[in-house]
């Protein structure tokens, strides 16, 4: 299979495959590019150059005539001879805008430029390392080496690609669909067929011996299309091709749909039966697992918690709000620790809690916000016969006004007695403080079936 990157910039790669072709540049004058403009070149991209003033951004341009390079302020009425740096390269008539990038080789503080080729096969990249005494770019023999190669994995797991993949998370968007196999199919917005190919893992070996994998696309002719890193996490659902990120793929369980249109009125069930679909798959074999249905907010489509893993301590709470999918709470330390997690029906607010040795915390914070991370009321107890030795209660709530009540007690007091009861569901808007629900326990757990009935039945 012939492999070609001209259309997939591999950041990843070049940061330790770095080849030169070992000339140093030439000289390049006003005169030996007298009357070019570098705007209609046959590729540039815009750049981030950091250096410790700060960013700047910076236009590369290729101008195909004489291999030049312009490195220039991104700035529209700029003129045609720039005074940042004129840099003649190793790159072909195969220069791309995604194959010249800014990255720090020598950690000096300011960014370094550097671009790549495919030439005969091989990826090699030249640097120019930025001095900051002369205010230009310069050719570095220092961080050149012989090229590098991919190579193809044989037999490969693919399957952690397979679904329906959309452009920026938008079911209205073009799309591919992969197969666990890896066979790919393309597909436009409006629904028509582009291509067909195949996805291809490609290992790299590092300077100090360890293994990088790359995923690229062939169509059936066997040309490169797009490609992408190998992705962090186990659990991803969003693929990133080129160096900077160009196209978002979005997993179809994590889209969204056209607000106006009949299917996605009921786009929270699909969104919600992938989710299930998925956590049965890698969590079938946990002890307890199981889901609940319930109403986080105040809308008419109630909210999934996920519940897993070992001694039950994973916890996942999804919500579709607006016609968007989102992931309000993750947390992989309940039932660990005296950790444990309730909520206030229709009111938006989680509330983790912590209770050892008598000792217990209450935090209340509306997820559903747009300050998801404030803690808009804390409340901690203390039993008489807690390790603390003696009863308290601590209580600590935003007002309406945004000032910051605080009042100690010398006494063990719930939540249904507690002085400042009222208070607090005035200013958090709970109708009632005692009326506190579990999410850490067994109650309502609704096991695979069970919870997709339940969908069915909304």
């Amino acid at each position: 299979m012939k492999k070609t990157f001209t259309l997939f910039s591999l950041v990843a790669v070049t940061a330790v495959l770095l080849a030169g072709c070992g000339k140093p540049a030439e000289t390049v004058t006003e005169e030996d590019i007298d009357g070019a403009d570098w705007r209609t070149t046959r590729a540039f991209t815009s750049l981030e150059w950091n250096t410790p003033d700060g960013k700047t951004d910076l236009l590369a341009a290729a101008y195909e005539a004489d291999g030049v390079i312009i490195l220039a302020p991104d700035q529209e009425d700029y003129a045609p001879f720039p005074d940042c740096a004129l840099l003649d390269g190793i790159h072909d008539i195969n220069t791309v805008e995604d194959s010249m990038y800014m990255m720090d080789f020598n950690e000096d503080g300011y960014d370094d430029f550097c671009v790549d080729d495919l030439i005969d096969g091989e990826i090699e990249s030249e640097v120019f390392l930025y001095d900051p005494e002369t205010a230009s770019f310069d050719y570095s023999d220092e961080y050149s080496s012989a090229g590098g190669y991919l190579k193809e994995v044989e037999d490969a797991d693919l399957s952690k690609f397979a679904g329906d993949w959309y452009v920026d998370g938008s079911l209205e968007n073009g799309h591919l669909s992969i197969s666990e196999d890896g066979h790919v199919e393309s597909y436009s917005y409006d629904g028509m067929f582009n291509f067909e190919g195949e996805l291809v893992c490609e290992e790299y070996e590092n300077p100090d011996g360890t293994t990088g994998y790359l995923y690229s696309i062939y169509d059936d002719g066997g040309e490169f299309v797009t490609g992408f890193y190998e992705p962090e996490e186990d659990d991803f659902y969003e693929l990133y091709t080129g160096q900077d990120g160009e196209v978002r793929y979005v997993r179809s369980d994590h889209c969204t749909g056209d607000a106006n249109s009949d299917a996605d009125a009921d786009g929270w069930k699909a969104y919600y039966g992938s989710l299930i679909q998925n956590w049965e798959k890698d969590h079938e074999k946990d002890y307890i697992h199981g889901y609940k249905l319930f109403y986080l907010n105040d809308d008419e489509i109630p909210e999934i918690a996920l519940i897993g893993g070992e001694e039950w301590a994973l916890c996942e709470i999804h919500s579709y709000v607006d016609e968007t999918a989102i992931k309000v709470y993750s947390a992989d330390d309940l039932n660990t620790d005296g950790n444990g997690l309730c909520y206030y029906e229709k009111s938006g607010f989680l509330v983790p809690t912590k209770w050892n040795a008598g000792i217990g915390t209450y935090e209340f914070y509306d997820v559903m916000s747009a300050d998801p991370d404030t803690v808009y009321c804390r409340i901690n107890v203390a039993a008489e016969d807690s390790l603390a030795g003696k009863a308290s209660t601590d209580v600590e709530f935003i007002e309406p006004s945004g000032d910051t009540y605080s009042k100690h007690y010398d006494k063990e007091y719930d939540l249904s007695d507690l002085p400042e009861k009222s208070n607090i569901e005035e200013s958090l808007v709970i109708s009632d403080l005692s009326d506190i629900r579990r999410l850490d326990n067994e109650e309502d757990l609704m096991d695979y079936d069970q919870v997709n009935e339940a969908l069915d039945s909304y």
